[in-house]
């Protein structure tokens, strides 16, 4: 039985067709956005700028009564009428603590005579081994006006949630020697008592008090 050919003409037809085809599919996929693009754009959103700082709806802060170096209760709401730079650590911290309270001294001393417009503040999320003299030595370490603040587990995490910070006590019952994993970043409470700013941990102190100059005037 002799073999069918296929016409020639029939062959470039259909190749025809299918270079046809896959260019527009082509086409298609590159004049589609991707996934990635939407998730970029999504990410620069949330991060505001480059430079680290998330500015923020100023968000009213709800009160709460702490204990000061003094061993004083103390109401956050009693540091307005000034900026409030704020951080969340502990005193047993290795690193990110002292190095952001460093941060702070540094920016202290770049704002000049604007610092009288700005309370540093250190609110320690580990109560237990943070007790006023604790605390009043670590802060003092770094400038004599900081401010150190604490309380109970209980008392600081639903204040510390209202920022966005988080923290866990890594302790088995007992224990004293611990480790704490806590929110890194510092924030910024405006004269009204309203969370304003988020400053990424790490960020160039300068940074900071080009955000703090701009909203002083």
């Amino acid at each position: 039985m002799p073999k069918q050919r296929i016409s020639p003409v029939l062959l470039m037809i259909t190749a025809f067709t299918l270079v046809i085809i896959v260019a527009l599919i082509t086409r298609m996929v590159l004049t589609q956005p991707t996934q990635t693009t939407s998730n970029d754009v999504v990410i620069l959103q949330d991060a505001e700028s480059f430079d680290g700082v998330t500015r923020l709806d100023p968000t009213p802060i709800t009160d709460v009564t702490l204990t000061d170096t003094n061993g004083q209760t103390m109401a956050f709401s009693a540091y307005q009428g000034r900026y409030v730079l704020t951080f969340f650590g502990f005193t047993h911290c290795p690193d990110v603590c002292p190095i952001t309270m460093s941060d702070f001294r540094q920016v202290k001393q770049l704002l000049g005579e604007h610092s009288e417009n700005v309370t540093f503040l250190m609110i320690s999320v580990d109560g237990e081994r943070d007790t006023p003299a604790v605390l009043d030595r670590f802060v003092k370490r770094f400038d004599p006006s900081f401010i150190g603040l604490t309380g109970t587990e209980a008392v600081i995490r639903p204040f510390a949630l209202q920022f966005g910070a988080e923290f866990t006590l890594n302790k088995s019952p007992g224990a004293a020697n611990y480790t704490v994993d806590h929110t890194a970043s510092s924030f910024l409470v405006d004269p009204q008592g309203n969370l304003v700013a988020k400053y990424l941990y790490g960020i160039d102190p300068q940074v900071i008090v080009d955000d703090l100059v701009a909203r002083l005037g």
